[in-house]
């Protein structure tokens, strides 16, 4: 409390001073052993809902020794929760051996967002804690709509070819008149001449 006071009334005095403590806070290293036992219980506890896929992940970026993936993913008779307390250990001891500690575990988080619900958030808060931009691990899904969309675009087919005759095309030849209508097989004009109008 006596620090932050003083830190208040220094800034009062000193604009200036304030901007170094705010760039020496800012510099301040992150641990990233430390960030990793904040997370571990909760992380381990996440992990034993699919241990055998996150073994199975971390082993594939050599981030885990075969040794603690194999007992993960073919031990009997051992429950979830203590493969995946099993896992947390080997994490840790990577960690502890690699030289780059930061770069490491940054690793161990990008296969972690890939993983369950639980298993993706705790990655995430961890690469904020690292100062990692979270925005950029996952790419944006597919679309999965494109497909049912690209069919709707589809043009229909086009209508038979009895649909499409016209009426005037299926009534080419006028209809014939039946012999009581023109009293002959003639046309109306040849029943009727004008030398039987006048004959008496």
């Amino acid at each position: 409390m006596l620090f932050f006071d003083l830190i208040v009334q220094s800034s009062q005095m000193c604009p200036l001073f304030t901007a170094m403590i705010v760039l020496i806070l800012c510099h301040i290293p992150i641990d990233p052993k430390e960030t990793l036992q904040q997370c571990s219980a909760k992380l381990s506890k996440a992990m034993s809902a699919n241990v055998s896929d996150v073994a199975n992940a971390l082993f594939s970026d050599d981030l885990i020794t075969q040794g603690t993936k194999d007992y993960v993913v073919t031990a009997d008779g051992v429950s979830a929760s203590t493969k995946a307390n099993r896992l947390m250990t080997d994490v840790m001891g990577q960690l502890e051996a690699f030289d780059d500690e930061r770069q490491y575990l940054v690793k161990v988080c990008h296969v972690l967002t890939q993983q369950g619900a639980a298993v993706k958030q705790i990655g995430n808060i961890m690469l904020k804690e690292l100062g990692e931009d979270t925005a950029t691990v996952h790419p944006p899904p597919p679309q999965s709509g494109a497909s049912v969309a690209s069919e709707a675009a589809t043009p229909n087919t086009p209508p038979s070819n009895d649909e499409s005759t016209s009426p005037a095309t299926k009534q080419s030849t006028p209809p014939q008149r039946s012999v009581s209508e023109t009293g002959s097989t003639g046309s109306p004009q040849e029943a009727r001449s004008p030398s039987m109008l006048f004959t008496h």
